[in-house]
Parts: structure tokens; sequence; C-alpha cells
């Protein structure tokens, strides 16, 4: 059940943040969005283009995706002989380089922040993401009650950080456009779900064999999973209220025929 759960809470992160970037280039234009997020942009995309390379097709669509995101190459599925397992591959490298740069900014700059947000200053209850999955209407109910929860524990460890210190605000904004970008959000999306399972059912064998990866896998990831989530919850929350806010502010403007 444990790994049953990994996978869930990966792949809904991974459609989080691929729904989070469509959304924005939607709304703002592939290249100010891949602007924005440049140091995950650099990462994903020559990670997606070298694994291209080393099946020899070629690297194409560019690393800033252009304004118009309907016109981006990228997103047209890897055609020939074995164009899905090319896709795969390419996504694999493009995973594992934005999880461990993911991971080596959060040791290097956010322990505190991890340790503080894991802990909540010091509390007996730990906060996590569950390890199971409801088998019941109200285990259900109380699932999305936990959630709130945990964006309200998130912007609380968010709200007592030292902003005067570069090293939060760097890492909240690293950790963040790695949490949208962990995959290739530019590409096929089915490679990304396929590999993300694979890469679960991996650490499943793993964990079976070494329980010091189940160990690894229980508290560390655990909790570095959790970060992500919440993070990628609260962007998803943020989106929303400006689009509601955007939205209502249209509607209640005068229309042009009004002004005349």
């Amino acid at each position: 059940m444990l790994y049953a759960t990994l996978a869930f809470w990966l792949l809904l992160s991974l459609l989080t943040g691929l729904g989070l970037y469509r959304f924005w280039t939607r709304q703002m234009g592939g290249a100010v969005v891949d602007w924005l997020l440049l140091p995950a942009t650099l990462v994903s995309e020559l990670a997606y283009s070298l694994g291209r390379m080393l099946t020899g097709r070629p690297a194409y669509g560019g690393i800033i995706s252009p304004q118009n995101v309907d016109n981006d190459a990228c997103r047209v599925a890897i055609s020939g002989k074995h164009g899905f397992w090319v896709s795969m591959l390419a996504t694999f490298l493009t995973m594992v380089s934005c999880g461990l740069l993911l991971g080596l900014t959060i040791r290097w700059l956010g322990e505190s922040f991890l340790s503080a947000f894991v802990l909540q200053y010091g509390l007996l209850e730990v906060t996590s993401l569950p390890m199971s999955l409801p088998t019941t209407w109200d285990a259900f109910w109380e699932l999305l009650l936990d959630q709130i929860e945990l964006l309200r524990r998130f912007c609380e460890t968010l709200l007592r950080q030292d902003w005067l210190n570069w090293r939060a605000g760097l890492f909240v904004y690293l950790s963040g456009v790695f949490a949208v970008r962990l995959g290739p959000v530019r590409h096929d999306r089915r490679a990304t779900l396929l590999v993300a399972a694979v890469l679960v059912a991996l650490l499943a064998g793993a964990g079976a064999m070494v329980p010091a990866v189940d160990a690894f896998v229980r508290e560390r990831v655990w909790h570095v999973l959790t970060y992500v989530w919440a993070m990628l919850l609260s962007l998803l929350v943020i989106t929303l209220l400006l689009t509601g806010g955007v939205v209502l502010a249209r509607q209640f403007s005068p229309s042009k025929a009004e002004k005349e």
C-alpha cells in the first residue's frame, strides 16, 4: 500500500505541475513562463534533448518555448521507429535531473525550512501526506480536510521564514520552479506517467530487498514529496484565486459600449 500511495501522490504532483504550466502558458505565453522558470527550464529541456541525442534523434524545438504554445514543436510526439521508447528515455533523464536538483536545493538551502514545515517548530505532530489511500467515503473527506491543514501549515511556515536572508527566497523560488517542472511539461505526458510508475515500481522492489531503502522512502522521500505537493497545492490555489479575481473584475468593469 505504501508504494501504491507513493505512486498516487507522485502522479498527482506531476499532473498538477503540468496543469499549472499549461495554464500559465495559455495566459502569459510560453516564452514568458519559461523565462520565469529559467533554472528548471534549462535543466529540463537540456536533459530531454540529451535523451533524444543519445538515441540519434535531433534535439529540436528550442529550450525556450515560443510565445504561441500551439506552435511548440516539442509538443509533437516523437515519431519514427521506437519513438515512444525514445520519449521514455528522455523523460526519465528529465525527471531524474530535476528531482536530483530539487533534492540538492533542499539539502543546501532548505533543510531548516523542511524541518520547520514537517515538525512545525517542535510540535509532536508530523506534517506528512497519508501513507495509505482512502477506502471509505468518510476517509475520502478526511483526506480533503487534511489537504487544507497541509496548506495552512505550509503558509504558516512561509510566513515565519527570515525573508531578510537571501537563502529563504532563493530556496522557495528554486524549489517551486523544480516542483512545477519535475516532469517534462512540454512533452508527451503519457511517457511521463509511465516513467513515474516504473520509478515507483523500482523503488518498491529495492525497498522489499533492502530495509534501508524502505526506511529512506518512508522518511526522507515522503517528507520531500509532502513539501513538493504542498508547494504545488499553494501555487494552484494562488493561481485560481488570481484568475477568479481577474474574471470578477472584468465582470464589474464597464464595457466598451458603456464607455461610449
